[in-house]
C-alpha cells in the first residue's frame, strides 16, 4: 500500500488495518516504537484524550503540542502498570478518505475493559492520516479519543414507581418522554 493513487477501496481498507494494528499492538503490550505496527505512526503526533488517562499523560493530552512516539508509548506503559487488564475490543470502523489531499479519518467504535476491573466502557477514537509522497505510506498523525456510553433509559422500574406523578419527572438525557412515562400516559 504505497501509493496515494490507489483505488479508495483498498486505501480504506489498509488505513483500518493499520488502525486495528493498534489496538492490537496495545491489547499485546507491544509498546516498542521499532515494533512494524507503530511505524505507522508518525514519529510527532497530536494526542486529545477525554479519559481517566489524562493523569497518566501530564503534558502529553494537548492536541496543540506535538508528542513523540515514544512519549506516547511511555504513557501506555504507565497505564498499563495502573491497569493491568485494560483491553480495547474493536466494535466497527468507518473511514473518510481525500486521498487527492492526502488525508483520512478513521473512526471507530470500541469497548474497554479493565478501567474498572470488571467493567465494559464505551470508547469512540479518531485516528487521522496524512499521507507522507517521500516515505510513500499513510502516516497517523492525530489520535482522539472519547470515552462514552450507550444510550439507556435512566427511569426505574414500574415496580420503583411511588406515584404517577413521580414518573412525570423522570427524562431521558436527550429530553424526551422515558419508556415509562410514555406506558403510564398510555395507560391514562
Amino acid at each position: 500500500m504505497g501509493s496515494i493513487a490507489e483505488p479508495h477501496v483498498d486505501t480504506v481498507a489498509h488505513l483500518e488495518s493499520i488502525c486495528a494494528g493498534f489496538l492490537n499492538a496495545l491489547n499485546e503490550r507491544r509498546l516498542d516504537p521499532n515494533d512494524a505496527e507503530w511505524q505507522r505512526m508518525s514519529k510527532h503526533i497530536r494526542i486529545a484524550l477525554d479519559h481517566a488517562f489524562r493523569q497518566d499523560l501530564p503534558g502529553l493530552n494537548d492536541p496543540e503540542r506535538l508528542v513523540t512516539l515514544s512519549e506516547w508509548l511511555d504513557s501506555w506503559k504507565k497505564i498499563f502498570d495502573r491497569l493491568p487488564t485494560y483491553r480495547y475490543r474493536l466494535l466497527d470502523m468507518a473511514t473518510v478518505l481525500d486521498s487527492k489531499g492526502g488525508h483520512a479519518i478513521v473512526y471507530m467504535n470500541k469497548e474497554m475493559t479493565g478501567d474498572p476491573e470488571g467493567v465494559i466502557t464505551q470508547n469512540f477514537g479518531i485516528c487521522e492520516f496524512m499521507y507522507k509522497a517521500a516515505e510513500k505510506k499513510w502516516l497517523c498523525t492525530n489520535v482522539r479519543c472519547v470515552r462514552g456510553l450507550r444510550e439507556y433509559d435512566p427511569a426505574p422500574a414500574l415496580d420503583d414507581i411511588d406515584s404517577p406523578s413521580h414518573c412525570a419527572a423522570v427524562l431521558t438525557a436527550k429530553g424526551t418522554r422515558s419508556r415509562l412515562e410514555r406506558q403510564l400516559v398510555e395507560q391514562s
